[in-house]
Formats: C-alpha cells, sequence, structure tokens
C-alpha cells in the first residue's frame, strides 16, 4: 500500500482511538507526525480526543511534542490545557529535563496553573 494509503490509515485509527492499529501502522512505516485532514500533527487529534493510549504510541515513535503549530502552539501545550495528568505525561516523554528551557516550562505551567 502507498504511502498515501498508510497515512490515511493512520489519521483513521488515530481518530477510532485504536493503539493497537496505530502501532501496527507506525510499525509499517506511517509518519508518527502525519496531518490530520484539519491540518494538525496526528497526536493533536489525539491530545484533543484525550486518548493517552494513542498519543503513547505516536510519541515513543519519535513524534514531536514541541512541533510549533500555526496558531503558536505545540501538541506538548496542547496537551496541557484540558488538565488530564496522564495524557500530558504521555505526552511530555521520559526526558523532559533535557529539552524543557525555563520560558517553556513557564508557558507549559501557566494553563496548568488554572487546574
Amino acid at each position: 500500500m502507498g504511502e498515501e494509503g498508510l497515512h490515511g490509515r493512520l489519521v483513521a485509527a488515530v481518530r477510532a482511538g485504536d493503539a493497537d492499529a496505530v502501532r501496527a501502522l507506525l510499525e509499517e512505516g506511517a509518519d508518527r507526525d502525519a496531518l490530520d485532514t484539519d491540518g494538525l500533527p496526528v497526536p493533536c487529534t489525539a491530545v484533543a480526543a484525550y486518548v493517552d493510549p494513542v498519543a503513547e504510541p505516536l510519541m515513543a515513535g519519535g513524534a514531536d511534542p514541541d512541533r510549533p503549530l500555526p496558531d503558536g502552539t505545540t501538541p506538548l501545550l496542547r496537551a496541557v490545557d484540558p488538565g488530564s495528568p496522564a495524557l500530558f505525561t504521555t505526552v511530555l516523554g521520559t526526558e523532559p529535563r533535557l529539552r524543557l528551557r525555563e520560558p517553556a516550562r513557564e508557558r507549559l505551567l501557566d494553563p496548568a496553573r488554572s487546574w
């Protein structure tokens, strides 16, 4: 199947909340930062649906939590906003101290303080 078919299947699996299908598609070579039909990377689709089991394989597969989005946010900042510690932790990853400098930490803490 071509890359476009793989892309469409990944988007559909993320929207359906099917973590097993997401893992399988990533193993087949699907782009973990593929854009959904709204123009946002699929990790944002998982975040918007509060589906951390789907976000986990995307992030473990190397999706960029700090990817700048057109509205000035990032997938990581979008994961903070809804107030789900599990979702935020999933998108944050395993080594946040290595990449989060003071301004980025403050930008993430601002919406978290409103929880």
